[in-house]
């Protein structure tokens, strides 16, 4: 049971002294009541929520009531005029909400949530707090700073939300010396015993008050070995400089999240003591340049004061992707309801390039809603009666219907539907033209490819399309910006024509079985593509099981993907899969030149050669990046030649394309992922002939699948041996579960 009062309503305008005192009588007697009614019912959560003057003995005798009937969690809102303490039994509650303690003392075993939140005046302060909860897993601490923390015992806490302020005359100390700088030197306040007592958190939330405390208040700033993930608000007159320090001790960080992007610029900011785009490019901070972040999520962008604000937050996120080098996705959270902002906000981010970075995904969301619908749960393995089916397709097509028509005519950002059985064809149309008509911006289709019914021509032109289902698709649309197509089909299925007419595609995403024709192909503003392209079970039959046996590329092609490839070529960054090697093998020709392209990710398979990769990387004249996920392929009759990228027999056989090769970097991921012992020697082999060949190469990443430091150290020092007399200087990095080695 849960009991909830507030008579906060006492102080709302209008109400005469005379109405006060009389509600105040009747809310005593309220709690006084519900308690006594319920006094023998388990009572899970009290809250009392009181604004002015109900006096400490009610609400000291209401918790030592509850805390007898072993209340799990205790809620206290409480008028902080009051002078009078606390009762320790207090100590003993489970979950507490504690918003007012003159001076603070906690001291419990069984504690496992406390949220501390005193609204203070900034001028008043505890003069010690002291926290002995060995056992505390979730803490919510909302406070001026204390004059000390005489202990801070937090060994098990998980995570930590802090709120921390200084007082009027801290501030005044810390930001208006003589020259009106911040200075770090001669702290203002001493937090660090109680920072150093929550250094074991996994995941922290800290305010943009608490930024300052760390700054003026807290040194040396703690290691963070545990902390997983970060959120930090921010406002734009406060400075980061503490954020700074505070990145370098969490080396194990994976999550960062600003809620805002503004803060205040001083005279760290453009130096490597900030996180402000620096002014040289030497000064990139190695917070950044050497973090471990995956996920990087941005919150509220595009609330701005000033139109210079929007640059600033531009230039900012710009500078995370371009110097953060293990940043897997990009989240922004964008406060428009205007497409087009969020389309060029999206295709810019796009463009900032990564060179020897991992890759990014970059996701804009905005305010308007999501529907999502799955009718999988009816091909459950557990559900195998037919009635049973056919009564929860019919409950799904009823609950879609009715969210749909609960909309209305509300904006709507994103609509999917996953059907994996016999739905039907009217149903899903009828959705698809609905949400159509609302602007949707993502439409989402995952359907049985069984069905033969064309999709309505309407659903072209939204704005950004992934689409599972299509018997034969034309796209045309100026309006297109990105466009993922996944077809699951069956390899013996494959579209009789295929066209794109999308001038402005700025990204593609393309999973399919090749089609037999590509009769319009229009990407002139594509920057970014990712392809996995199959062969049908024909077409693999022709291609490998001639008669001598052997692959015998670019004889008499199986298929015609020369109009898609071509289409592309404009491409700055390039993702291939396995299956895409073989379509370039067997059904393109000839090779079109990609002059723009700068990042390459060739995705390798131990039954697929490396035949097409060679006219590829020759036909790049400007790459610059280089990924392999994985090393292992098939040898075909080509391999040991110059015709193959495979360490040559003779050494007059080094092929041109590595010989002549403009790659700066070049990262393997997946390296040691094998099938056979004999498959190391390969991979090394392979690591090698780049390192010997390559002319231009200054960084070679490899990212190995190991946790025996011994195999790792021994790799690195094996490539460093390599000689490359004549050949630019090549940092060698090898990357493992729980190493990093790096060549200086």
């Amino acid at each position: 049971m849960n009991l909830d009062f507030d008579d906060s309503k006492r102080m709302h305008h209008g109400v005469t002294k005379q109405e006060r005192v009389k509600m105040l009588r009747r809310f005593i007697k309220c709690v006084d009541g519900k308690l006594a009614l319920h006094k023998n019912v388990p009572l899970n959560r009290l809250s009392i929520k009181c604004k002015d003057d109900v006096g400490p003995a009610p609400v000291i005798g209401w918790i030592t009531n509850v805390l007898k009937r072993r209340v799990s969690e205790l809620a206290l809102d409480i008028s902080s005029c009051w002078d009078w303490p606390m009762s320790t039994a207090i100590d003993g509650c489970g979950t507490m909400v504690q918003e007012f303690w003159e001076s603070c003392s906690v001291s419990s075993t069984s504690l496992k949530r406390l949220t501390f939140r005193f609204n203070q005046m900034f001028f008043e302060n505890h003069k010690s707090v002291s926290f002995d909860t060995p056992n505390l897993l979730y803490l919510e601490y909302s406070d001026v700073i204390a004059d000390k923390y005489l202990k801070a015992n937090f060994d098990s806490l998980v995570e930590a939300r802090l709120d921390l302020q200084m007082t009027h005359d801290q501030i005044h100390k810390a930001k208006f010396s003589e020259d009106d700088l911040i200075k770090h030197e001669g702290m203002v306040g001493n937090a660090a015993a109680f920072f150093i007592g929550i250094c074991n958190v996994k995941s922290l939330y800290l305010s943009d008050n608490t930024l300052e405390v760390l700054c003026f208040c807290c040194e040396p700033m703690p290691v963070f070995n545990n902390l997983i993930q970060l959120t930090v608000k921010t406002d734009r007159l406060v400075g980061w400089e503490s954020l700074t320090a505070l990145l370098k001790n969490s080396p194990n960080l994976e999550t960062l999240v600003f809620e805002g992007l503004l803060h205040r610029f001083d005279m760290k900011c453009g130096s490597d003591e900030c996180l402000c785009k620096p002014w040289e490019e030497e000064d990139i901070p190695t917070c950044l340049s050497s973090s471990p972040v995956k996920v990087l999520e941005i919150r509220k962008f595009g609330d701005i004061y000033e139109d210079e604000d929007m640059d600033k937050m531009m230039d900012q996120v710009e500078y995370f992707l371009e110097t953060m080098p293990n940043l897997e996705h990009l989240i922004i959270h964008y406060e428009t309801s205007i497409d087009e902002d969020v389309e060029e906000v999206l295709s810019q981010f796009q463009m900032v390039p990564r060179e020897g970075l991992t890759e990014c995904r970059i996701q804009a969301v905005t305010e308007n809603m999501d529907l999502e619908f799955d009718d999988s749960q009816y091909m459950h393995p557990t559900r195998t009666r037919k009635q049973e089916r056919e009564e929860l397709r019919t409950d799904f097509t009823n609950f879609v219907d009715l969210m749909l028509a609960l909309q209305g005519n509300d904006p709507l950002n994103r609509f999917s539907i996953k059907c994996k059985d016999d739905v039907g064809s009217a149903p899903v149309i009828g959705w698809i033209n609905n949400v159509l008509n609302l602007n949707v911006s993502e439409l989402v289709l995952h359907i049985s490819s069984y069905w033969d019914w064309p999709l309505s021509s309407e659903v072209l032109v939204s704005e950004k399309m992934v689409q599972e289902f299509w018997e034969s698709c034309s796209v045309s649309s100026t309006s297109l910006k990105r466009l993922t197509f996944r077809f699951q089909q069956r390899v013996d299925e494959n579209h009789r024509s295929v066209s794109f007419d999308t001038p402005n595609l700025v990204y593609f995403e393309y999973s399919d079985t090749l089609a037999d024709e590509y009769p319009i192909v229009n990407f002139d503003s594509l920057v970014g593509a990712s392809l996995n392209l199959r062969m049908t079970h024909d077409q693999i039959h022709m291609a490998k099981f001639s008669d001598d046996d052997f692959i015998k590329p670019h004889e008499g092609l199986v298929g015609n993907a020369t109009n898609l490839i071509r289409g592309i070529s404009n491409v700055k960054t390039l993702y291939l899969s396995d299956n895409t090697l073989e379509v370039l093998c067997f059904c393109c020709e000839p090779m079109p030149i990609f002059n723009n392209l700068l990042r390459l990710t060739i995705k390798t398979d131990r039954d697929v050669g490396w035949e097409s990769l060679t006219a590829l990387l020759k036909n790049s004249p400007n790459l610059k990046t280089l990924v392999f996920e994985g090393l292992l392929h098939r040898d075909g009759e080509k391999c040991k030649s110059d015709e193959c990228l495979c360490s040559p027999w003779e050494e007059d056989d080094i092929t041109t394309c590595l010989s002549s090769s403009n790659v700066k970097i070049l990262k393997i991921l997946n390296f040691g992922d094998i099938y056979e012992d004999e498959d190391m020697d390969k991979m090394m082999e392979q690591v090698e002939c780049f390192l010997e060949t390559m002319p231009n190469l200054k960084k070679l990443i490899i990212h190995y699948k190991t946790s025996i430091d011994e195999d790792v150290e021994e790799v690195f020092s094996r490539f460093q041996s390599v000689p490359r007399e004549g050949l630019t200087k090549c940092k060698i990095q090898v990357i493992s579960d729980n190493l990093n080695l790096s060549s200086s």
